[in-house]
C-alpha cells in the first residue's frame, strides 16, 4: 500500500509567529541603525543619511517574522506645531504599514540627549496624534549606550515612567547584533502578547 499522500494533501510548515514594530524618534537619533540591528543586521535601512517617507523592511529572526518601520525623525526642540506637515503625516502612516498594527513603538533616543521637561513635552506632543495608548506600547531604545554615562539617570525618570520602565540600550555598533535582537524580542514578545489580548477585545491604541 502507498503511504505517501497526494501533493494536494501535503502540510505546510507552520508560519513563524510576528512582530511588528515601529522606530520614531528625532533626526539623528540612530533609528535606520537599530532597525538593521533589530534585524539582525540585514534590514536595508540606510543609515547615515536622513529618512524621508516611512520604509518597511522584515526579517526572520530568532524564529519570528519581524517587521519593522521606520519613519523620518522630528526636528530637535521643534514643537509639533513647527514640524513639517509631510513628518506628522508620515508618523501616523507608519502604524498602517504594519497592520493591523504595532506590537511597539521604539522610541529611539541618543544616550547623550539631554532629557529635560521640554524635551518629554517635545515627545509627547510628537506621539500624541497616536493616541494617548500609545505609551502602553512605547519601549525606549538608547542608542550610543557608550555615552550614557553623560547623561544623568534622574533626568531619564520621567521618560522611563512614562514608558512603564521598558528601555534598553545598544551600547555601540560593533556590539553583537543577534545579542542585541535577541535581548529586544524577548522583552517585546511582552508587548506582542498584551496588543494580542487587546486586539481580541478591539482595543487600539491608534
Amino acid at each position: 500500500m502507498d503511504s505517501r499522500l497526494p501533493p494536494d494533501s501535503r502540510i505546510d510548515p507552520p508560519a513563524l509567529p510576528e512582530l511588528r514594530l515601529v522606530l520614531l524618534g528625532r533626526k539623528g537619533a540612530g533609528k535606520s541603525a537599530a532597525g538593521n540591528t533589530i534585524l539582525g543586521g540585514v534590514g536595508g535601512f540606510e543609515s547615515g543619511k536622513p529618512t524621508e517617507e516611512c520604509v518597511k523592511r522584515r526579517a526572520d529572526v530568532a524564529g519570528r517574522r519581524v517587521t519593522v518601520v521606520d519613519t523620518p525623525g522630528w526636528e530637535w526642540y521643534y514643537p509639533l506645531n513647527s514640524t513639517p506637515n509631510w513628518v506628522r503625516r508620515e508618523t501616523l502612516r507608519s502604524v498602517s504599514l504594519c497592520p493591523p498594527g504595532p506590537h511597539a513603538v521604539l522610541l529611539v533616543v541618543r544616550s547623550c540627549a539631554s532629557i529635560t521637561e521640554d524635551c518629554i513635552s517635545e515627545i509627547e506632543e510628537h506621539l500624541g496624534p497616536l493616541g494617548k495608548g500609545v505609551w502602553e506600547h512605547a519601549v525606549l531604545l538608547f542608542t550610543r549606550g557608550d555615552e550614557l554615562g553623560l547623561a544623568s539617570m534622574e533626568d531619564l525618570r520621567g521618560l522611563l515612567e512614562k514608558c512603564r520602565g521598558r528601555y534598553h540600550v545598544i551600547s555601540s555598533f560593533n556590539q553583537r547584533l543577534k545579542d542585541v535582537g535577541d535581548k529586544m524580542l524577548r522583552q517585546e514578545d511582552e508587548l506582542k502578547n498584551m496588543r494580542e489580548r487587546e486586539v481580541k477585545r478591539m482595543r487600539w491604541f491608534f
